[in-house]
């Protein structure tokens, strides 16, 4: 593995070997999060670089920029361990040039790529502000210098994750992929952070109740509590109760971020709580329904036998699109309605009640109007009519709206 001190020896390393790099920027304070997002740069390929650089444009006055783990020799041990081929340690003046002040602990003094405004409302928006434009402007700075195809990122910030993904030039024009990686957590359940070396035995095991809490949530939602008011309260009330000091604990939408008065689908509870010398955050996505899985790749790669095989081992349905425009063209067949658009088709599309199941020997069954058609579907010349059929733009209508209602219950396994 290479270290890597200047931008001369960064263009260097790029130039040597030509080919894609994947990156991997970090602030330092390597461990086996950091060290699973160098393992998956390195599973998908291509050269992998690392960088260490404490960024002191996303912290504020009095945040803990000046006390931030810094074990440079640490680091470049764990990044090769994971599989790195190049760490860079690139300081203020190698990032931001003319841009940078002479006074390392306040940054640039430039302006960069900026946050959706609608993206920093909530969770750790209000609490820290400038840090979401000290991020991109950071990330920015750091794939232009780089070039990378591919740059792998940890979920354990998921609003920072969402804001790079969303605001950042470089990954909306497509001129870089992101590569999201799940949480890694400790023993006890707390994520992995750079922070967390910095807590006494004590204050961990107070750490420790974060993830408890959001588990207490969860098992609220499966419980039947839907109210964010109730949700949140519960994990802020544990929290408090235990003497930690909590910024927020808050419902939002994991895309929008914006908040989620009550659980519908899929929500993030993140949270925010201050511990000894170091400020911590954790999520956890709660589910109103059971989850939706899509099966997606090549043509001729076995999708559908895998989609099939997956729902039944799991116990959920296969959204078999095929059974259900099949079913329309038997139902279309069985009632001599010409295969025509109109006011006849319409209605029998209406009154249509069309259900996915699974039958008492473990097979999966296709009712139409309460008629089990799982092989009628299967007849010559309901496979001869059903082109014609799908190609109606009422078909289509009407089954489109039947697949969203299967996916708002949930607990279904579909294609693509």
């Amino acid at each position: 593995m290479v270290i890597l001190h200047s931008n001369g020896a960064l263009d260097q390393w790029l130039a040597a070997a030509g080919g894609p790099v994947h990156f991997v920027p970090t602030m330092g304070g390597l461990h086996r999060g950091h060290q699973q997002l160098i393992r998956a740069a390195r599973g998908a390929g291509a050269r992998v670089l690392v960088s260490v650089f404490v960024n002191p444009a996303q912290f504020a006055a009095g945040e803990d920029f000046t006390t931030y783990p810094r074990h440079p020799d640490g680091d470049a041990q764990q990044a090769s361990a994971a599989g790195a081929d190049a760490v860079w340690f690139p300081t203020v003046e190698h990032i931001y040039g003319d841009a940078g002040d002479a006074n390392p602990e306040r940054g640039p003094t430039s302006s960069g790529p900026q946050p959706e405004p609608s993206l920093i409302q909530t969770l750790c928006g209000p609490w820290r502000p400038g840090h979401f434009e000290g991020v991109l402007m950071v990330m920015a700075r750091l794939l232009e210098l780089v070039q990378p195809a591919l740059v792998v990122m940890g979920e354990k910030d998921w609003q920072q994750l969402t804001v790079v993904r969303q605001c950042l030039p470089a990954l909306r024009e497509k001129r870089c992929r992101l590569l999201p990686v799940p949480v890694v957590r400790e023993e006890d359940g707390l994520p992995c952070s750079s922070r967390n070396c910095r807590l006494s035995p004590a204050q961990r095991r107070q750490a420790a109740l974060v993830p408890q809490a959001l588990r207490a949530a969860a098992a609220a939602v499966h419980a039947g509590e839907r109210r964010a008011t109730v949700l949140e309260q519960l994990v802020r009330g544990r929290l408090k109760a235990a003497g930690l000091e909590v910024d927020y604990a808050q419902l939002v939408h994991p895309l929008t971020l914006q908040p989620c008065p009550r659980l519908d689908g899929v929500a993030l509870l993140g949270v925010a709580v201050h511990v000894g010398p170091a400020r911590l955050l954790d999520h956890s996505f709660l589910l109103a329904r059971k989850p939706i899985i899509a099966i997606d790749g090549p043509a001729g790669t076995g999708k559908s036998t895998v989609t099939r095989l997956l729902a039944a081992r799991l116990g959920l349905l296969h959204l078999d699109t095929g059974a259900m425009y099949r079913a329309v063209a038997w139902l279309v067949l069985e009632n001599r309605q010409p295969i025509r658009s109109g006011g006849a088709l319409q209605q029998l599309l209406e009154t249509m009640e069309l259900q996915l199941a699974w039958g008492d020997h473990g097979q999966q069954v296709i009712r139409i109007n309460g008629v089990d058609v799982s092989d009628a579907i299967r007849l010559p010349r309901v496979t001869a009519t059903v082109p014609r059929v799908a190609a109606l733009p009422e078909v289509r209508q009407v089954l489109t709206r039947q697949q969203r209602a299967f996916g708002r219950q949930g607990g279904l396994v579909s294609e693509g």
